[in-house]
């Protein structure tokens, strides 16, 4: 009876979950349509800040606390661009790059998330899509990145080329190439994002969400000047490491002080 009860409770919480998170994305992304018509803003800047306070909301009422670094805003400058570089294990990474990034930026997204009903036509011009199996969508995917920075935009990139599916794994095993190339093109600052707590509350592969914090860290920018293309791989393994020993030390699944 006891485990009965609590598989009750616990698809209780998640249909509750579920469609509380649907109706606040959809709120959040119609809204900011909305304010756009009002409010001349540049979209990159608006975007995703109603989005983060939405679904800072939806956390705190389902018991998943977004916990943004203080030192995340201090890391960025204002009017630089850079290159950020996040994990990527969880569906929720996506809402966590909302709330933890306070400044304008544009992700790197599959084009799959573009075509879902309802969501994708809302996050189509906030998003740079990528169609991966596409040579062509690929290089069009990394000029307009060039285009974005270029206008003093950050974007945001999860090297790793999709989601972690190894829990027990910190990164998947290489990073790809094309946001650092981007970032020595252009000389602006890699800046590492280490997203941590999703292993317990939603891992890639899993529809059932678990209670817990998600801490949202910023690490020190990782300068490009006078860096070349040679130095690409350098400047991978430096990101690497920096991102790995901080989900080591900061993520409860590997640290449970944490």
């Amino acid at each position: 009876m006891g485990r009965f009860f609590q598989l009750f409770i616990l698809t209780l919480y998640n249909i509750y979950a579920w469609i509380l998170l649907i109706l606040i994305i959809i709120g959040s992304l119609i809204g900011t349509r909305l304010m756009l018509l009002v409010v001349k803003r540049n979209w990159e800047a608006l975007y995703f800040k109603v989005v983060g306070r939405f679904v800072s909301i939806w956390g705190r009422l389902v018991g998943i606390p977004f916990r943004v670094n203080p030192n995340n805003r201090q890391l960025l400058e204002a009017g630089q661009a850079y290159v950020i570089t996040g994990n990527h294990i969880s569906f929720l990474d996506l809402h966590a790059i909302a709330i933890g990034i306070p400044a304008a930026f544009k992700p790197l997204s599959k084009v799959q998330n573009t075509r879902i009903p309802i969501l994708g036509p809302l996050i189509r011009k906030a998003v740079i899509s990528v169609d991966r199996s596409s040579p062509e969508s690929r290089e069009e995917s990394m000029q307009r990145m060039k285009e974005t920075v270029a206008r003093g935009v950050s974007v945001l990139v999860f090297p790793e080329g999709g989601r972690n599916r190894v829990l027990d794994q910190p990164l998947r095993e290489r990073f790809y190439d094309g946001a650092f190339r981007i970032a020595i093109e252009h000389q602006i600052p890699v800046i590492p994002l280490v997203i941590t707590g999703t292993r317990n509350t939603l891992p890639t592969g899993k529809l059932l969400f678990k209670p817990g914090p998600i801490g949202i860290h910023l690490l020190s920018p990782i300068p490009t000047l006078g860096m070349t293309d040679q130095d690409t791989e350098s400047l991978k393994q430096i990101a690497y490491k920096a991102m790995e020993s901080q989900i080591l030390a900061l993520d409860p699944y590997f640290n449970p002080s944490k």
